[in-house]
């Protein structure tokens, strides 16, 4: 007994050393083998490629050698999700991603690096090697996110630009660019017009609840090809049954024409959205006003316009810029037409948070005190966020939205499913949630044919509030909450049919906009000055 003792306790006394033995040596192993495993990660979208080894995300420049491992990752097609719909309040939550990244996996496949499915705006995942240097890193293993299954789309829009297609036979085939996606007609397309009276209206589908889908009430017919020809130009409106396939091109099933107008209905609701606007003083540099219509007990808001000229020009020029050709060529009797009115106004939410944020009897989404777009072609943009943008292409995109808005008639086709049930007068939410994809894309598209880098696009609005550009999040752990969704919205839209942009042709408009700043500082000198805060930002960017 007591040798088995002896021989047990000398057993335990040499495990105990080898014990110590491996704490002794640890550290030194960590350091080899451990750090490569815990290297930096990150998750982001691309913005340049200059080879398929060698890429930018956001501000990391990306290279890729023989050991570095990639892969696709192959998830269905995105979905959009949406909170509850409620039936009192006609309301809708704001979406919280419309580019989920939790989708389950259909597939992840390794590529050679120079084989994998890389385009701007494409979602990576990346684990990094090493650095070069500040900005250039080696990297070990390269996930590239697809999202390719098929989708059905039924929607509508008023189109923004000329239709390229024409007449084989009996059939219409070609190209059309309608809610920023290029549609192929083909022959088995049927093409179909309706009553000139049709009007685009949101359903909400009672088998899915949290999808309102777009539809017009038509008595669909089949026309002459005089008559449709007369149909397939701008300012027409259109509805579309169409899928959308793996590499995300459309073709159409189905296409409903008829002619833009503006109805009896249509000028009422208008009427709603009229305020008394002063112009400023400008050789006397005395600010002008709008004045808005408050309810029975107050009166409404009143803004202030900056009294400088040369600032309001420069914006109105540029607004002006980006409103499609077709709208400008109007007659201004045309009922269609929309008179654009851009004003650079004092930041006003604050005013606007003792009327509820409703102007003229309309609660507005104003993007965090960013951006007002009424139905009425007057558009709003406080000096506060003008100030926070770095370069022209970043605020043609914001405008843009904006317009796309008003073309779309986002706020009438809204109006009757958001109607206030409470007393008092009615309240119209003129932005609706699932409105604004629509926003992005036809903004996106009608910036991109004025010329403007969309890469600038999908954080104009970050930029705008003064939050900054999460793009890569490093060691992100919720990437589809640390990017807001509508940056990746833009960069997916952007990836699928932007491929073979040339980037170095579009501008962004840095220098120009600087200058800018200095007129707007003179305007407004409770702004922060431009040069002292640029070389803040570039002192804080050097630690």
């Amino acid at each position: 007994m007591k040798s088995s003792i002896q021989v047990g306790t000398r057993s335990k006394n040499r495990f105990q050393s080898y014990l110590l033995w491996l704490l002794a040596i640890f550290p030194i192993m960590f350091l080899f083998t451990v750090v490569p495993a815990l290297a930096v990660t990150a998750d982001g979208f691309v913005t340049k490629i200059d080879s398929p080894t060698e890429f930018d995300v956001g501000t990391l420049h990306l290279i890729l050698n023989a050991k570095t491992s990639c892969e696709d990752k192959t998830y269905p097609a995105v979905k959009k999700f949406y909170s509850s719909y409620n039936p009192w309040t006609g309301m809708l939550s704001y979406p919280p991603a419309s580019f989920p990244r939790n989708s389950k996996l259909i597939k992840t496949i390794s590529e050679s690096c120079d084989r994998i499915h890389i385009e701007v705006g494409s979602s990576v995942h990346l684990f990094f090697e090493g650095a070069q240097d500040g900005k250039q890193f080696m990297v070990a293993r390269v996930v590239v996110d697809v999202w390719p299954g098929s989708q059905s789309l039924e929607r509508g829009a008023v189109l923004e630009e000329t239709p390229s297609v024409y007449q084989v036979s009996q059939h219409w085939v070609g190209i059309i660019w309608i809610d920023g996606y290029p549609i192929s007609i083909t022959p088995k397309t049927r093409m179909l017009t309706a009553p000139a009276f049709s009007s685009f209206r949101y359903g909400i589908s009672f088998a899915y609840p949290n999808h309102p889908q777009v539809y017009a009430k038509l008595h669909a017919k089949d026309a002459t090809a005089e008559f449709f020809a007369s149909l397939l130009k701008t300012n027409t409106c259109v509805t579309y049954h169409a899928m959308r396939a793996a590499d995300g091109s459309i073709s159409a099933i189905q296409l409903r024409f008829w002619p833009n107008h503006v109805n009896i209905k249509e000028k009422r609701f208008l009427t709603i959205f009229k305020a008394r606007i002063i112009d400023p003083d400008y050789k006397a540099h005395t600010p002008g006003s709008i004045q808005f219509k408050g309810d029975l007990l107050r009166r409404g808001p009143s803004l202030t316009i900056l009294p400088d000229r040369k600032v309001q020009d420069w914006v109105s020029n540029l607004g002006m810029e980006l409103v499609p050709q077709y709208q400008k060529s109007l007659s201004d009797v045309d009922a269609t037409k929309i008179h654009f009115r851009f004003y650079v106004v004092k930041s006003f939410w604050s005013q606007l948070n003792g009327y509820q944020k409703i102007i003229d009897g309309a609660a507005l989404r104003s993007y965090d005190d960013v951006l007002v777009a009424m139905p009425d072609g007057v558009i709003l943009i406080p000096d506060s966020a003008l100030y926070n943008l770095k370069n022209k292409a970043q605020l043609a995109s914001l405008l843009e939205y904006a317009i796309s808005s008003i073309l779309q008639k986002q706020a009438y086709v809204d109006y009757p499913l958001f109607v206030d049930q409470n007393a008092g007068p009615p309240i119209y939410h003129i932005f609706g949630f699932f409105q604004s994809e629509q926003q992005l894309r036809l903004g996106i598209r009608q910036m991109y044919l004025a010329g403007y880098d969309i890469r600038e696009a999908p954080f104009a609005w970050a930029v705008a509030q003064g939050k900054p550009v999460n793009n890569p999040v490093i060691n992100s752990k919720h990437p589809d909450k640390e990017i807001p969704w509508y940056a990746a919205y833009a960069f997916n839209y952007i990836s699928h049919y932007y491929k073979d942009v040339d980037y170095s042709k579009l501008k962004r408009g840095e220098k120009e906009y600087q200058q800018f700043l200095q007129e707007l500082y003179k305007a407004d000198p409770s702004l922060p000055h431009p040069k002292v805060a640029a070389a803040a930002t570039s002192a804080a960017a050097t630690k």
